[in-house]
């Protein structure tokens, strides 16, 4: 016997004792008390039948539930990540685009004071020699 079974047993014997008291109380009235008495223990038993239900069943989100749920966001690129990549892409066609876009860019992404072994005169915009 289950415990959901044992406890909406012992609960019908409340019921069940007052059926005794009203039938010896009020002997003309039996039709009257039978009726109370199982229209109380039917809704127990009704009860119990919708909590094991209940239980049995798993639980899932509606879908009006799930219409409420405001979508995930998309992550959002940086400015200056979506900059860099377009000069890059700009790069790779021109060398013109190479030397005033990208060299200034990775200078500044190098150490302070580092020019990554450029000579003084290539240092400065339109001067280099190959």
């Amino acid at each position: 016997m289950s415990p959901r079974l044992r406890r909406a047993a012992a609960t019908a014997t409340i019921p069940t004792a007052a059926l005794v008291v009203a039938l010896v109380a009020l002997p003309g009235r039996t039709e009257l008390a039978l009726h109370v008495w199982l229209l109380v223990v039917l809704g127990i038993a009704l009860i119990a039948l919708v909590a094991g239900i209940g239980e049995d069943v798993p639980l899932r989100a509606s879908g009006f539930a799930n219409a409420l749920v405001p979508p995930p966001a998309a992550p959002v690129r940086p400015p200056s990540l979506a900059r860099v990549e377009r000069e890059v892409s700009m790069g790779a066609e021109t060398a013109f685009d190479t030397h005033y876009r990208l060299r200034p860019l990775f200078r500044g992404a190098g150490l302070p004071g580092k020019d990554f072994g450029l000579s003084a005169s290539m240092a400065k915009p339109g001067c280099l020699r190959i």
